[in-house]
């Protein structure tokens, strides 16, 4: 991969330049509502479906995939993102979420 100067660019620096492109032009609006706690937010269909049109644009991938596991009483989701990029490169991303399994 070349850049502007025609310069060979690292792998690990054009999937990060990829990614910030991607960020920069990206637009994904708070759509949903809590009112509980009063606050908006976008979920992750929302978030998908906005980069959807960067990925052909980039020539890259964005997989993601959700373990659901039980801990003791506590239900643990696991959200694994995998970005690939034009040159195979792969960014992998990871975020965890908790909660108490409360009988009645």
């Amino acid at each position: 991969m070349t850049n502007s100067n025609n310069q060979i660019q690292n792998p690990a620096e054009h999937s990060y330049h990829v990614l910030q492109q991607i960020q920069l032009e990206l637009k994904a609006p708070k759509s949903k509502c809590n009112l509980f706690g009063n606050y908006t937010y976008r979920n992750c269909e929302e978030i998908f479906e906005a980069v959807k049109p960067f990925l052909p644009k980039y020539h890259s991938t964005l997989i993601i995939t959700n373990e659901v596991q039980e801990v003791g009483s506590v239900v643990v989701v696991t959200a694994n993102v995998i970005f690939t990029d034009s040159n195979g490169k792969e960014t992998v991303g990871k975020g965890n979420t908790g909660n108490i399994i409360q009988i009645k």
